[in-house]
């Protein structure tokens, strides 16, 4: 039974990553293969990691459709609402699939049936389960989902939000956000590289809402679940995930193209 959770991280793979957006229901199953292959080469031993994935072109479609975001109003919501937690449950399927062929030991923790939340932010989270997997050296992959919410009926639970819940909850040291760009860009689409608390209000002139049908707020949604993990000193990175090799050094503790988020 492992009980060193001292390097215990979070790697968020964004939907961008994962599927190709413009094709409903498409995984990029080479990407998330590539990323497997890199992950079996990290000892879970020594740097247990906890996975959590968006929902991309699978669940954000159906969910932005039915407008699952803000709440229960109408009858037809509900196949709404079961239909877009079928499609996160066929992507992590997918995803589970793959890193078990690269011989992760992955084990889905399905959000939906764990978490409630109040007006959209999580009110409570069963968390037993995750940190039973951690101890005994599994790696729980959890994933965004359609939910039931106590204010509003039901609400969708980004993989973000997800990630920073874990982070307040568990002894979480570093969280690793791969995107599809090399991290937060100014408006002269230059990377950012070090983020502070000094200059984190100014990010957000630089940080627009995604368009189309991502109903969780785009990197815009993703600042805001930073900041808390900035004020914990929880070291934070935004990195492309898409570029070979980088997943696979930054869980070795290189230093990797990316925005990095400090107290200082």
């Amino acid at each position: 039974m492992n009980n060193h959770l001292e390097n215990l991280t979070i790697l968020k793979l964004g939907g961008s990553v994962i599927t190709d957006k413009s094709i409903q229901n498409q995984a990029d199953t080479k990407t998330i293969q590539r990323i497997a292959k890199e992950i079996s080469r990290i000892s879970i031993a020594s740097t247990p990691l906890i996975l959590v994935h968006g929902g991309g072109s699978f669940g954000h479609p159906i969910a932005s459709l039915y407008q699952i975001h803000k709440g229960l109003h109408s009858s037809s919501q509900k196949i709404g609402f079961s239909k877009t937690r079928s499609a996160m449950s066929n992507l992590n399927k997918i995803v589970v699939d793959i890193f078990l062929g690269e011989d992760i030991p992955v084990v889905s923790v399905q959000p939906s049936a764990c978490t409630i939340t109040s007006s959209g932010r999580v009110k409570h989270m069963d968390l037993e389960p995750t940190r039973s997997l951690l101890q005994f050296g599994f790696v729980p992959i959890l994933h965004g989902d359609a939910v039931i919410d106590l204010a509003q009926g039901i609400a969708i639970l980004s993989g973000d939000q997800i990630v920073t819940y874990l982070a307040k909850e568990l002894p979480v040291k570093k969280v690793i956000f791969g995107t599809n760009v090399d991290g937060l860009l100014d408006l002269n689409k230059k990377l950012i590289p070090k983020v502070n608390n000094e200059n984190f209000e100014t990010l957000f002139m630089f940080a627009k809402e995604s368009v189309a049908s991502d109903v969780t707020g785009g990197m815009l949604g993703k600042l805001k679940e930073i900041e808390p993990l900035m004020k914990e000193g929880v070291e934070t990175i935004i990195l492309n995930a898409k570029k070979p090799g980088i997943i696979e050094e930054v869980l070795k503790g290189k230093e990797v193209v990316g925005t990095y988020f400090t107290q200082r």
